[in-house]
């Protein structure tokens, strides 16, 4: 269906089912519970209460019943489609959505946009397991974090007429154009898909597969190949597809610049790789992606563009206008009269000489060296700047934000402590670690392979009619028969095979440092770096690390912080995948502990030396680190503190999710 995969179509039908599950707790709360202000029932063009019936008269049943949700900032999305951008206060919203429903029935603004982002909330989901597979390579892992993208404490927004939903389906879109290829993406999703399918075991057998060695072999195999070609994998068209998601999100939210980076780390990546080969080429693919960044934050700049042309050009429509820039008042001014007063002391004067306030013509923004009107507004109407936020009174807004800042700070640490090299060269570069366990790997799996078994073997094996034990690809005793036909092994293909089998073990030895010690302790001191070569400790996630850092500390320093919930959750595919770590470690490492002592318990005492061996196996791999292949990060003695993290976040996520279904509709203060 519409190419879909199994797993990404029940994503896609479980996102529309969340959505609609919000759209009708919401509306009843709504209907049940009273305002906090029931102004949001008076449309702005309405002059008195005989055109306010009218009005409730001739709206379509759909319409009124979801009339509440025309708050907070929707109010200002559904006047700008219907009456454009006459209040300079309005250009603190982006002209994506309100352009899109801008034709259609000003009664119809809600339930519209309400359809649009139930779609983008489809289309996001998809896209971040697609991205999920093609980064970190780990199937379960992209799953559970789109179950938490599908779920997440902002989910009220993402449902809302914001445009969170849209932001964040245009993010996923643009890491996915440069990321995502049939070999990592679609394959992958497929193979867990067809797996599923085939398996019979529903649910069980989906989170089996997901699970099992095979598909992430798979996966981990595919993307091995995409990092082998990346120096030579430069694609134009991944670029301009990027480059027109990227122009898309610049449309929705400010933010959307910052996604303008990846497109100029996707040509810096492939430039670095190339310039030992060819040096020109080198310099025209990162030309490439400077042009594309530049071009993809075009929507902002023309947005700009468009409000001084309203505010500042002679004889523009907004000078003749004094409701246009009225002074703050009501439930969105952000310091009252004595702010105002004490802003307009501070502006006496603009670069002409003329004096006048932050309410006065001619606007002080329009005499600035680069005259920004977004931020003026922010500034101004919102009281947007650095530590502004940073009172006593806005504590409880602190407390409010405190799950995502605790989480957004313990997934970077995590992160760049298990790949500090690698982001101290920005991800431009292979890492060096998980070369040398894929070189270890080939090496490893062409001892296992090996035609030859050995001499010593060969003088052992009967002549024919007799079984014989030989090696497996996977490194275990079969037992096979040999007939009459097989004939005797020369002398010098014994002598060959057992100087490869040297070399190959020498090989082995020499990725690590420690040619003494042979195979085995190159297994054990290479066990980390394995584990960190998929999950959300994967190198490839480097990319999506530095936007996240910098949301983080725009969304402490300068943002109204209560709106940091929404506003990393909307632009961090990362920390989905964070989440979604955090809650397999801590479920699977208490069941890893138990199941040694279950099976000895069950199976019989003929069996307990096989159950003695795992608990060892166990015991082992969480003393020498643990990497598991959720990302590497061990299971240490604090799995209880871990168990309560995963079930935490999901508590955080239905707690906040409900809460929102309250609040949000009812006018009262939420993220």
């Amino acid at each position: 269906m519409l190419g879909l995969s199994q797993p990404e179509l029940r994503l896609a039908l479980l996102a529309i089912a969340v959505r609609l599950a919000l759209l009708l707790g919401a509306t009843g709360g709504d209907l049940l519970l009273p305002d906090y202000d029931t102004s949001k029932y008076l449309p702005p063009d309405l002059a008195d209460s005989a055109a306010a019936a009218a009005r409730t008269v001739t709206t379509p049943p759909p319409a009124w019943l979801l009339r509440g949700w025309l708050v907070w900032d929707a109010v200002f999305f559904a006047d700008i489609a219907s009456r454009g951008y006459v209040y300079e206060q309005y250009y603190a919203f982006f002209p994506v959505v309100p352009g899109l429903l801008s034709h259609a029935p000003a009664q119809l603004f809600a339930l519209l946009a309400m359809a649009l982002n139930a779609v983008a909330s489809m289309a996001g989901a998809v896209l971040l397991y697609r991205l999920g597979v093609a980064l970190t390579r780990d199937l379960q892992l992209s799953a559970t974090a789109c179950l938490f993208f599908i779920l997440n404490p902002a989910a009220i927004f993402h449902a809302a007429p914001y445009t969170e939903a849209a932001f964040a389906a245009a993010s996923f879109a643009s890491l996915c154009c440069l990321h995502c290829s049939s070999a990592s993406g679609s394959s992958g999703s497929n193979h867990y898909g067809s797996r599923a399918a085939g398996g019979g075991g529903g649910a069980g057998a989906e989170a089996e597969d997901a699970r099992g060695v095979d598909g992430n072999d798979q996966i981990e195999n595919s993307g091995r190949g995409e990092r082998g070609r990346a120096g030579s994998g430069f694609s134009l068209v991944r670029l301009l597809a990027a480059t027109a998601a990227v122009s898309v999100s610049c449309g929705l939210r400010s933010n959307g610049v910052v996604n303008a980076g990846y497109l100029g780390h996707y040509s810096l990546r492939h430039a670095v790789a190339v310039w030992p080969h060819s040096k020109a080429r080198a310099v025209r693919v990162a030309l490439l992606g400077v042009a594309a960044a530049a071009v993809s934050v075009a929507p902002l700049v023309l947005f700009q563009l468009a409000a001084h042309d309203a505010f500042c050009r002679g004889g523009a429509p907004g000078a003749t206008r004094g409701a246009t820039v009225a002074p703050r008042t009501g439930a969105y001014g952000a310091t009252g009269d004595e702010g105002v007063a004490a802003s307009s002391s501070s502006s006496s004067a603009g670069s002409d000489g003329s004096s006048g306030g932050p309410y006065d013509w001619p606007r002080p923004w329009c005499s600035s060296r680069i005259p920004y009107a977004y931020g003026f507004v922010q500034s101004l109407y919102w009281n947007v700047g650095l530590l502004r936020y940073w009172t006593l009174q806005q504590a409880p807004n602190f407390l409010l934000a405190m799950p995502v800042l605790l989480l957004s700070v313990a997934g970077l640490f995590e992160f760049s402590r298990a790949n500090a090299g690698h982001m101290a060269r920005l991800g431009l570069t292979a890492p060096q670690d998980v070369e040398d366990v894929e070189q270890l790997e080939d090496v490893q799996g062409a001892q296992l392979r090996r035609p030859a078994l050995g001499a010593a073997e060969r003088v052992a094996r009967p002549a024919s009619g007799s079984e014989t034990t030989g090696l497996k690809g996977s490194g275990e005793l079969v037992r096979r028969r040999r007939g009459p036909a097989d004939a005797w092994t020369p002398c010098e293909d014994n002598e060959a095979s057992e100087s490869a089998e040297r070399s190959a073990r020498q090989a082995a030895a020499t990725l690590t440092g420690n040619s003494r010690r042979g195979r085995s302790s190159v297994d054990s001191n290479n066990s980390g770096r394995v584990g960190r070569s998929r999950g959300f400790l994967s190198p490839e996630l480097t990319v999506t690390m530095f936007p996240w850092a910098f949301g983080l500390l725009v969304a402490v320093t300068s943002m109204h912080v209560q709106v940091a919930t929404r506003f990393l959750l909307s632009s961090c595919p990362p920390l989905y995948w964070y989440m979604a770590h955090l809650w397999r470690r801590g479920v699977e490492a208490p069941a890893a502990r138990r199941a040694p002592e279950l099976r000895a318990r069950e199976e019989p005492a003929a069996a307990w030396g096989e159950a003695a061996a795992a608990a060892a196996k166990v015991e082992i791999a969480s003393g020498a680190g643990g990497a598991s292949a959720s990302g590497g990060a061990g299971t240490t003695a604090g799995g209880g503190w871990g168990a309560w993290v995963a079930v935490a976040l999901w508590r955080w996520c239905f707690v906040y999710m409900a809460l929102g279904c309250v609040l949000f509709v009812n006018f009262l203060p939420w993220t």
